[in-house]
């Protein structure tokens, strides 16, 4: 390969780890300036995603998604091509997100993403994990392969962060295994911190319940609590020891059931 003496070259161990985190630094490391949240799984990326990007924006807040679909910034459609871009375009992605005053962003992460090293240099507040099938294995050749594609997303995810599973897949608690992460579980069946029961589902949506405490994780919370008012009790979640509210989710008021229409 011809060298040209005006230009310094730097030998690295992995291109794709020294591209992911030269990519973050370039930018200014924007996915430390707001809340990005990674959403893994063979099905259910894109819907998660979108509901927790229509749930957050719905909430008051400005809110970013990167998504097969398409990605957004704050109200701003961008064309979307991969699932999970590289990583100069996620870095740029989450820049624009950042100077358009977005709190949070959620991304789909798929399995190829993981072993490409194109999140490399992100900082996550958090994990999802949907579920596993055998999928994908023209490119991961078998199935162990896969699930630790998906399981690398979590390994790496900082001790900050939470890491939110679904135990109905036995291979939930394969991605807890060697997190840092807070460890929280959902389930439509098994004992988990979180139950669902789905009560309606037709081609006009889906109307579910939920029990357990509702919570939302340290990493994405305000830090700055509010009265709590009449008006914010829908959005209320339970506080263990006092009653203490922050916009526009709140802790306050007992524990109960939740019923959603998606």
């Amino acid at each position: 390969t011809e060298r040209h003496d005006h230009i310094t070259y730097v030998q690295v161990a992995d291109s794709a780890e020294a591209f992911g985190r030269i990519a973050s630094e370039f930018y200014d490391r924007p996915s430390e300036k707001l809340k990005l949240v990674g959403v893994t799984g063979t099905n259910g990326k894109t819907t998660t995603a979108t509901l927790l990007y229509d749930l957050f924006t719905q909430l008051g807040y400005k809110v970013g998604l990167i998504s097969t679909i398409e990605n957004k910034v704050n109200k701003r459609s961008v064309h979307s091509t991969h699932t999970t871009p590289d990583a100069g375009a996620i870095n740029l992605l989450i820049q624009q997100m950042v100077e358009a005053g977005c709190d949070f962003a959620f991304m789909e992460v798929s399995s190829h993403a993981a072993v490409q090293r194109r999140i490399a240099g992100l900082f996550f507040a958090g994990g999802l994990f949907t579920n596993i099938t055998h999928d994908h294995l023209d490119y991961h050749k078998t199935f162990r392969a896969y699930i630790e594609a998906k399981k690398m997303f979590f390994d790496n995810l900082p001790k900050s962060a939470f890491a939110l599973v679904n135990v109905d897949d036995k291979r939930g608690e394969v991605m807890l295994q060697n997190s840092k992460a807070k460890h929280h579980t959902f389930a439509l069946r098994k004992a988990a911190d979180f139950k669902a029961r789905i009560l309606e589902n037709s081609l006009s949506g889906l109307h579910s319940t939920s029990t357990g405490t509702i919570f939302m994780p340290a990493s994405l919370a305000s830090s700055t609590p509010t009265t709590c008012s009449a008006s914010m009790r829908r959005q209320c979640c339970w506080g263990k020891t006092r009653r203490r509210c922050f916009k526009p989710l709140a802790l306050c008021g007992p524990p109960t059931v939740a019923s959603t229409k998606w």
